[in-house]
């Protein structure tokens, strides 16, 4: 009995395993690529950035509002409920914040993570990030996984072809079946593989953030600390006390206020001791600073 196309059955097997193979080598050779990055990236600019890299989108809310209350654009009273100041922040994402927060009342910290994790100014803050190479490229990988589904394609039509060729020849096509059913298996996978995931950082946003650790001269105040560390970094004991604990929380009852002064310890400032006198109580009646001297100003 002849071979089907003239093709022996082994030596099909392993040229029909060996095409299946090479689109999957192909993809994983891409989203090394991906993951990596460049080997050389510009230095970060910004803490954003930085607060990106080192803890995604909520991170970055959470520095944004870590900004604000150092320059005094919003106030948090003991419940974790936010003000909205006369001062105005000058980035898009504090303006976004600020917009949110003056639009809400109250507004909690983690309604304002929803809030800026859908601005455009975060979007471009993560397009800026991947088009460094410091962020997983989400649009390249999606289309590197549905490449290599398109690819198991036409292999899947050319084993029917054989299995159907070899079937009507009285050929034992049992193997060939099964790896049909592989090959429509993969398939399968690398389209359920390029649903969108969460932004992921590439080697070298690994070591621009390593290299903004070790020189923190971009970085500078408050909002340095929790970019880097997040909010349970903040400085300033009693207001740290309060967005950890307002993190997840939800609307209270009313609570005294608390704002950040110009003497408020910035980078490096030990955590364990009282707060600063930029932490002021402003309560219904009188007015005191952290519990010892000294008015809020009114």
């Amino acid at each position: 009995m002849t071979d089907t196309w003239g093709i022996p059955g082994p030596a099909f097997l392993a040229l029909y395993l060996g095409l299946a193979l090479i689109p999957l080598a192909v993809n994983q050779l891409r989203l090394f690529r991906l993951r990596t990055g460049p080997r050389t990236t510009a230095p970060l600019t910004n803490g954003y950035q930085v607060a990106a890299l080192a803890g995604g989108i909520e991170r970055v809310a959470d520095t944004v509002l870590a900004a604000m209350l150092e320059r005094e654009q919003v106030r948090i009273d003991s419940v974790g409920r936010l003000y909205i100041t006369p001062a105005r922040p000058a980035d898009a994402l504090g303006l976004a914040a600020a917009t949110a927060i003056g639009s809400r009342a109250p507004t909690q910290p983690s309604s304002l993570r929803e809030v800026l994790a859908a601005d455009p100014a975060m979007a471009a803050l993560l397009g800026e990030l991947s088009g460094a190479g410091l962020f997983v490229d989400e649009a390249k990988r999606h289309r590197a996984w549905l490449g290599t589904a398109a690819a198991y394609v036409p292999l899947l039509v050319f084993g029917l072809v054989r299995l159907a060729a070899g079937g009507t020849r009285g050929k034992p096509m049992v193997v060939l079946a099964i790896l049909i059913v592989a090959v429509t298996g993969l398939a399968v996978a690398a389209v359920l593989a390029s649903t969108p995931k969460p932004a992921r950082v590439t080697s070298a946003g690994d070591r621009a953030l390593d290299a903004t650790r070790a020189d923190r001269s971009l970085l500078h105040g408050a909002a340095a600390d929790v970019a880097l560390y997040g909010l349970s970094a903040y400085p300033d004991r009693e207001i740290r006390k309060v967005l950890v604990s307002a993190r997840g929380s939800g609307d209270h009852g009313p609570g005294w206020a608390v704002r950040v002064g110009r003497s408020s310890r910035g980078i490096g400032s030990s955590y364990g001791g009282a707060s600063s006198c930029g932490v002021c109580s402003c309560g219904g009646g009188g007015s005191s600073c952290g519990g010892g001297g000294g008015g809020c100003g009114g």
